[in-house]
């Protein structure tokens, strides 16, 4: 369940962030936000609507990599042919005629380059975000106040 709902939530929020970074002024806050904030937000949003109940920090951390993995792939599966369609459109219109994408359109190889780009930066996102879900679930941890039990003490004899 857990790893469901951060698929989902992680691929609506990549969708509506791909959509942003189309937006010339807003897209560097909007790859900010895709890069740290992502999994801070879905367990913020799961822990607010009572989704999850008590949270570890592993849980915090996996649903934080999930999210943060699946957000940036799929901002980039929205991003990248709305950015191409875009400037195929706008490009006549303006004396440069330079496009963004111009260059890995050529050849496969540029193509298998631009896959291989789209997959390691999501894998950093995955990281900064799983350290983004980590810092949440402690955060969550402290306020909620756990008590622990008394089996879950560790007694350490001389």
């Amino acid at each position: 369940m857990l790893i469901k709902s951060s698929l989902t939530l992680g691929a609506i929020t990549g969708a509506i962030l791909g959509v942003i970074l189309l937006i010339p002024f807003i897209n560097s806050f909007s790859c900010f936000i895709l890069f740290t904030v992502v999994g801070a937000g879905i367990i913020f949003y799961l822990k607010k609507n009572s989704f999850i109940g008590v949270l570890s920090l592993q849980d915090g951390a996996m649903i934080g990599a999930i999210s943060g993995f699946i957000s940036l792939i799929t901002a980039s599966l929205v991003y990248l042919p709305a950015s191409y369609i875009l400037s195929l459109i706008f490009s006549p219109l303006s004396k440069a005629g330079g496009n963004i994408l111009s260059s890995f359109i050529v050849t496969s190889y540029s193509i298998f380059v631009m896959i291989m780009l789209v997959f390691f930066m999501a894998l950093l996102s995955a990281l900064f975000n799983a350290f983004c879900g980590l810092i949440a679930a402690y955060i969550y941890e402290k306020i909620e106040n756990i008590p622990i039990k008394e089996e879950d003490e560790f007694i350490i004899e001389q």
